[in-house]
């Protein structure tokens, strides 16, 4: 599942290697994609990638209302439409490579409930970010592990995969972050509910084309998350 704005110039690269991971690993899958109204023509290019593959669904909606949301839709829509056994999610920027997807799958048919893709255990790392954007994920990581209890060390990783049972025993409708809080709140009603979460180390990469949509309104939407999720504790 891959939540999509203004990202024209990525997404056929990385649809055209995640096609190609998932061939290899041999599950019948389907790739859903939820384009928030993007002006640059994304949402087109989604609809020609759909046809030339076949197993690509698009999820319009007709204007940005926030990563977190985009989130909840696509899951809901996998988990209701589909009735999936296990959902992935991942960034159109290819600063996720799909490659990963297989050890994720995997360590899910181990028993864990939710796999998140990491850039702070051992063997992870982080391609072509300066010290003010390391900084930043630094410091969110620290806040939301202290504020709601966390052992996990990269909790605003948006690269995860979960069970169908997990996604369907928390209420999504609850979750109040539109935003990248969302990754946040998410993994914290998991744990809650006594979920098993585990890491497993990716390579991130910075992306190349396009521009993150990391502003200053998401970062106040993330501190007010947290402080909600330690008082709530």
């Amino acid at each position: 599942m891959i939540p999509t704005y203004n990202e024209k110039k990525n997404l056929p690269t990385l649809i055209e290697l995640l096609e190609q991971t998932l061939k290899n690993i041999g599950m019948q899958s389907l790739v859903i994609i939820v384009d928030d109204g993007s002006p640059d023509g994304t949402g087109e290019i989604a609809e020609e990638l759909g046809t030339k593959y076949g197993n690509i669904v698009v999820l319009h909606r007709n204007r940005k209302m926030g990563l977190g949301s985009a989130y909840k839709d696509g899951l809901m829509y996998a988990l209701d439409r589909f009735n999936a056994d296990i959902i992935v999610q991942m960034d159109a920027d290819n600063s996720h490579d799909p490659k990963y997807i297989h050890d994720m799958v995997k360590m899910l048919q181990e028993g864990n409930d939710v796999v998140v893709g990491s850039r702070r255990v051992d063997n992870s790392s982080v391609v072509g970010w300066g010290y003010y954007r390391k900084s930043i994920s630094y410091t969110a990581n620290a806040v939301a592990r202290v504020t709601c209890g966390f052992g996990i060390k990269d909790v605003t990783s948006g690269y995860r995969a979960f069970t169908s049972r997990c996604l369907r025993r928390i209420n999504m409708d609850e979750i109040q972050s539109a935003g990248y809080a969302f990754q946040v709140e998410m993994l914290y009603r998991l744990a809650r509910s006594g979920f098993g979460i585990c890491e497993t180390p990716i390579t991130f990469v910075d992306r190349k084309e396009g521009r993150s949509k990391l502003n200053s309104n998401e970062m106040l939407e993330f501190l007010s998350v947290c402080t909600r999720i330690m008082f709530s504790r």
